[in-house]
């Protein structure tokens, strides 16, 4: 068993490099252009993750309905799910473009970007949100794919996306051969135009290989009761991974205080942390699936023991990744910058942050399975004790008397701590200790 839960892990590792490969690879090359461009992507950062788990938390929703459908062998009614969550994406997508364009200048000024930040952040974002479509579709119909038990396709299309990015942005950014000097705004093009490739991909293997897309009356029929299946849990996972950019957004705010450069410091910091995750993350993504499916069949320990293995190796993981930028940190910013300042910062963040990464992953992790477990709100709770009862006042607390040391400080005890409750949750709710003493097994579900 716990072969082929690392078995999918690596498979959906492959993906998720790429996935967070997208952000490092428009760092590394914005970073060329100065610390102006470098800090208005990292004012991007919090809202297109916002934006991410919007369609990542409507996508996991979808993913807990159609694993456990298919764990039941019921393909009619996978068909159904499917069609009409790919249906909502779409207009998701529309509906989110225009959100987004109507509110550039308030929202990156409540973040602390100033006038001579704005111009630049609008010609990015500007770009960026005409491609929401292409943003919002792959991320659900990924999930769902990954829902069937099909990890290899998804990390092809994610790999597939980053390398048409990787090519497009040196071009683009800087005008090599016959292509036009873009800078910020090649980024963004080359970031749309990789995802809608993407897009297609995905909607191709769910329409034709999977023939899981059908437009029909009897299908359409039922759009808002799939909605609504899927949404009960969507909603709560998407405003549990929405609470996380929007802490980002706090610290952002308050690192604004000290300059562009630490700005842009900790947009480097952030995103290289995020790819030293990105393992624990791809076991986060296939434990909801793997668990839908084992409890729509029956097989409750085969879903205790995937928790057990899933949060041990996190702890393992975490601490390797400590210990490496303890080492690393300062030679890994300087590849994304020259200024000692902006190294100076994310280095500290790095060797400072990233001694909570371990119990950080361990609460990815349950909160993944106590979705697919029909307990969104125990998902959502967990996460908002983490983001607005310990990351954000811990963070403006270790502001007041550490400076920027002190934020990234109240950032790791935030991880540590919500870790160890979110752990002690799901073991109370998996042996039917505690509050759940006595209520229905874990893998039943609540109607």
């Amino acid at each position: 068993m716990g072969a082929t839960l690392f078995r999918l892990t690596g498979q959906m590792f492959l993906g998720l490099v790429s996935l967070f490969a997208f952000n490092l690879v428009d760092l590394y090359f914005v970073g060329k252009l100065g610390t102006m461009e470098l800090a208005a992507l990292s004012y991007s950062f919090p809202v297109i993750i916002l934006l991410a788990n919007v369609a990542l938390g409507i996508g996991a929703g979808a993913s807990a309905v159609v694993s456990r459908a298919f764990g039941e062998k019921d393909k009619e009614k996978v068909t159904v799910l499917t069609t009409n969550t790919i249906l909502f994406a779409l207009g998701l997508g529309v509906v989110l473009m225009v959100l987004g364009n109507l509110t550039i200048e308030p929202l990156f000024t409540l973040l602390g970007a100033g006038p001579e930040m704005l111009p630049l952040i609008k010609k990015y974002m500007t770009i960026w949100y005409s491609g929401m479509i292409f943003f919002v579709v792959p991320m659900v119909g990924n999930n769902i794919t990954r829902a069937l038990g099909d990890v290899k396709i998804t990390s092809a299309i994610m790999f597939s996306a980053v390398l048409v990015n990787l090519i497009l942005d040196p071009l683009l950014i800087f005008g090599i051969g016959p292509f036009p000097r873009l800078g910020l705004e090649g980024a963004a093009i080359a970031t749309v135009v990789s995802r809608m490739g993407a897009s297609i991909v995905s909607l191709w293997v769910l329409a034709k290989r999977e023939k899981l897309i059908k437009i029909s009356k009897t299908v359409l029929k039922q759009f808002f009761s799939s909605l609504k299946k899927v949404l009960s849990l969507g909603l709560a996972n998407a405003g549990s991974r929405m609470m996380v950019p929007i802490a980002i957004g706090v610290v952002t705010r308050l690192l604004s205080s000290y300059g562009t450069g630490a700005v842009a410091a900790f947009g480097i910091g952030t995103r290289i942390e995020a790819m030293a995750m990105t393992l624990i993350f791809s076991m986060a993504s296939v434990i909801g699936p793997f668990i839908g499916q084992n409890c729509g069949a029956g097989q409750k320990e085969r879903v205790k023991a995937a928790a057990n293995y899933s949060d041990r190796f996190s702890l393992l993981w975490g601490a390797g990744v400590f210990f490496f930028f303890l080492i690393f940190a300062k030679p890994i910013a300087g590849l994304f910058n020259q200024d000692p300042e902006i190294i100076s910062i994310a280095s500290q963040y790095l060797k400072i942050a990233t001694i909570g990464c371990g119990l950080q992953g361990v609460l990815v992790i349950t909160a993944s399975a106590f979705i697919v477990l029909h307990k969104p709100l125990v998902s959502f709770l967990v996460i908002f004790l983490e983001v607005f009862i310990l990351y954000i006042p811990f963070s403006f607390l270790g502001n007041i008397f550490f400076a920027t040391n002190g934020i990234f400080a109240g950032i790791a005890l935030s991880f540590i701590i919500s870790g160890l409750i979110s752990r002690k949750i799901l073991i109370s709710l998996l042996e039917g200790t505690g509050y759940w003493k006595g209520k229905p097994d874990f893998c039943s579900v609540e109607k």
